[in-house]
């Protein structure tokens, strides 16, 4: 299956949205990681998105620009995620402008996006609704580390095989 296949998918898009995440507000143990992710790694960005059928949905993030971060997401032309997602594979690009499937991405010529790393979000029913991820603006070879991080590790309250759609009261956590 292509990734536009998996990303319209039926199955998947009802798992997606029964999980009750999509334009929900942002919630600090997603932004924990999200944090940890952008600092430990160094790069500008650091996402926990979910793609919808025409879109992906930002449930997290740490260093967008404020006019994305107040947006909370992007067209599925500007995703590299739904790769991510759709392989149900880590997605381990180190300079989108050379690489054969994403260098047409709107994201690299639009936001200048380079770099990216994204692990896809698979729910225990086997439905991948997203991606978690690392992007630069500049080729990255191996991991960098900023100084000073003040980013503290905490497990987060339950993992996301638990979601909303177990219990309604319930937000879902990445584990």
């Amino acid at each position: 299956m292509s990734a536009h296949e998996v990303v319209l998918d039926g199955a998947r898009i009802a798992a997606l949205r029964d999980l009750g995440l999509l334009d929900t507000e942002a919630e600090i143990d997603f932004d924990r990681y999200t944090r940890l992710a952008k600092d430990l790694l160094g790069v500008w960005v650091s996402l926990v998105s979910l793609v919808d059928a025409d879109r992906q949905f930002i449930k997290s993030q740490a260093g967008l620009p404020a006019e994305l971060a107040g947006v909370r997401q992007l067209p599925l032309s500007h995703s590299f995620c739904q790769h991510a997602m759709a392989s149900q594979q880590p997605l381990i690009i180190t300079d989108a402008r050379e690489h054969a499937l994403m260098s047409d991405n709107l994201a690299v010529r639009d936001l200048g996006l380079v770099a990216y790393a994204g692990m896809p979000l698979v729910l225990s029913d086997g439905h991948a609704v997203g991606a978690f991820c690392a992007i630069d603006g500049s080729r990255v070879n191996g991991p960098r580390r900023r100084s000073g991080s003040s980013v503290t590790w905490r497990p987060p309250s339950q993992p996301i095989s638990r979601c909303a759609r177990h219990s309604p009261s319930a937000a879902c956590r990445i584990a």
